[in-house]
């Protein structure tokens, strides 16, 4: 009978294997229905954690900026209560929050005169080429310079200089070029005052550098 014998036509396979799938479509449709409320469910949780942190952040923000206005200009500032304060929160590693809450810890060091510890938490706030990063660098390293560790500025900076890209390169470099002088390296001196020129001489740095080579050579501490 030809009529038996005709092949079946598109929809008629589609519908047999409908017929003969019907339970493992029903598994898999269930299961891309389940992905989709999670990925849904997943952003709506991620958001309203980012809010909160947003929150959180805020409200140490504003301590860190009333601690700051009581301070008393004729006595050292005890920075214990403020640095507990903003310990208290938790804010995801990496983030820009924890970020910005290690800078917070540091800067409130550094008002209060503890540079070492405040080199230390700006290193802490600066372990990351996002956000905070070369900004917190660079106070490490000046913080360092400031509690009287030079060599360990000049390290720093120089990791700064060499590894990141940050509009305060001829800021760095001149500081480094600074920082050498007072380790008696006039020859590194000069090599970090010679690339401020040559790399930024557009630059107010650049006529500083220069100022210091002459000094340098009037006092015979490099040749011309």
């Amino acid at each position: 009978n030809m009529v038996d014998n005709k092949p079946a036509s598109l929809q008629d396979r589609i519908e047999a294997f409908l017929r003969n799938n019907r339970v493992i479509l029903a598994i898999l449709t269930t299961l891309v229905i389940v992905a989709i409320v999670a990925v849904v469910v997943g952003i709506s949780i991620s958001r309203n954690s980012q809010q909160r942190e947003a929150a959180r952040l805020y409200e140490i923000e504003t301590a860190f900026s009333d601690w700051q206005a009581e301070i008393d200009p004729e006595n050292p500032a005890d920075p214990s209560a403020i640095i507990e304060t903003l310990q208290s929160e938790r804010f995801r590693a990496g983030g820009y929050a924890y970020h910005r809450q290690l800078f917070l810890i540091a800067n409130a060091y550094e008002i209060a005169g503890n540079y070492a510890d405040a080199a230390e938490q700006y290193a802490l706030a600066g372990d990351s080429r996002g956000f905070l990063g070369t900004t917190a660098l660079l106070k490490s390293g000046l913080m360092l310079e400031a509690a009287g560790d030079l060599e360990a500025a000049r390290a720093a900076l120089t990791g700064l200089v060499e590894d990141f890209d940050t509009a305060e390169e001829p800021r760095v470099k001149f500081t480094l070029g600074r920082l050498s002088e007072a380790l008696e390296k006039y020859e590194a001196a000069r090599q970090w005052y010679d690339r401020v020129i040559a790399d930024h001489s557009a630059s107010g740095w650049a006529d500083f550098a220069q100022n210091r080579l002459i000094a340098l050579v009037v006092d015979g501490l490099i040749s011309e």
